[in-house]
C-alpha cells in the first residue's frame, strides 16, 4: 500500500483513540483504534464516503462493522 497520503488521529485525547490512514488515490481509509496510540490496531477500511468495506472478525463472533459504522468523520 506504501506510505499514506494522511495520517490523522480522532483526538488527540480520550479513552478509545482511532488512527485514519488515507490512501486516496486508492479511495479508502485505513482505520485503527486502542485505548492509547501505541497500542492502536487495524479495525477495518471505510471509503471516502466512511462506508465500511472491510472489517475484522471478533473473537465473540460478531465483527468490527458496527464500530466503523457508528464512527464520525475526522
Amino acid at each position: 500500500m506504501g506510505a499514506p497520503s494522511a495520517d490523522r488521529w480522532q483526538t488527540d485525547t480520550g479513552e478509545i483513540q482511532y488512527r485514519g490512514l488515507w490512501y486516496k488515490p486508492h479511495g479508502y481509509i485505513v482505520i485503527l483504534m486502542g485505548d492509547n496510540r501505541r497500542s492502536a490496531r487495524y479495525i477495518g477500511t471505510v471509503d471516502n464516503n466512511w462506508n465500511p468495506i472491510h472489517d475484522v472478525s471478533l473473537p465473540s463472533g460478531g465483527t468490527t462493522r458496527s464500530m466503523l459504522r457508528g464512527l464520525k468523520k475526522f
